[in-house]
């Protein structure tokens, strides 16, 4: 059985307290993905709201295994930059210096007004990903760009990075300890290639990981062990290049009721742990 830590997913604003991640513990998990929601780096005391969740997490004994980082639209084309949207992803980068958390999840931009211009979005996302990068090195910290799909529900929007060798040639291009690729299980297995070949194709470049299934629909977010994700033939493969991260559960925790929260955990906790055993 792997040690990788077992991580759980968590907005700020859904269940961020003591109390809750004290909840995480008790079921199993080691640490949490942490989300932040759209507006909190511009709240001029969100220092002392990141220093309080280190706080709560040190008394549980928990750790912030990664981050999600703020993002831009999926529909926000490329080109278009906002000053308050890269102030937050650059706050973020220092929020998880304070965490202790070394790596957080990028949603690369597409070239919305260009007709999903790969070209136009490679050279878009490493004009702007260099100027994080640089911001990133300060705090020691990583950027990993993560895979985004082409959604069965909506196959005419070709995200950038759902194609894998425009993600490996953009993470490439950096030639730095500070970028990697956050591979997000769900939403390879929306994709018609080889997940398998695909993840081995990807290899050491994928620091962190979310963990979550489906039925190649939709991106229901919903626990591994619910869908068709072929997890024996994939964990192996993580296993094979040294993968060390937290086997972090992108589900979707919003659906639940209060009564059922406990339960929920507990059941997501042992899925990850049943991954684990595949290692």
């Amino acid at each position: 059985m792997l040690t990788n830590t077992k991580a759980l997913s968590i907005n700020y604003n859904t269940w961020m307290d003591g109390q809750t991640i004290a909840m995480y513990k008790k079921a199993g998990f080691d640490g949490i993905d942490l989300g932040f929601p759209d507006g909190f780096f511009r709240d001029n005391k969100w220092e002392e709201k990141v220093n309080k969740i280190k706080e709560d997490l040190e008394k549980t004994g928990m750790e912030c295994s990664q981050v999600h980082l703020p993002y831009y639209g999926i529909f926000e084309s490329s080109e278009i930059a906002h000053a308050d949207k890269d102030h937050d992803i650059i706050s973020a980068l220092k929020a998880m210096n304070i965490l202790g958390a070394k790596w957080g999840a990028y949603h690369p931009r597409s070239s919305t007004n260009f007709d999903y211009d790969p070209k136009r979005a490679m050279k878009d996302n490493k004009e702007q990903i260099k100027g994080y990068l640089e911001e990133a090195a300060k705090y020691n910290v990583g950027i990993a760009i993560e895979n985004l799909p082409v959604f069965p529900d909506c196959p005419q929007y070709n995200f950038f990075t759902s194609n894998y060798e425009d993600h490996c040639e953009l993470v490439d291009s950096f030639n730095s300890e500070h970028i990697g690729v956050c591979w997000d299980f769900g939403h390879a297995n929306l994709m018609k290639y080889d997940k398998t070949k695909v993840l081995d194709i990807m290899g050491e470049r994928v620091k962190i990981v979310h963990m979550h299934n489906n039925i190649e629909m939709c991106d229901m977010h919903i626990p591994p062990c619910i869908g068709t994700i072929k997890w024996e033939e994939l964990v192996p493969i993580l296993v094979k290049h040294k993968f060390d991260g937290a086997f972090a559960l992108e589900i979707n925790m919003k659906i639940i009721t209060p009564q059922m929260k406990q339960a929920y955990v507990e059941f997501c906790s042992k899925s990850a742990e049943e991954l684990l055993k595949l290692g």
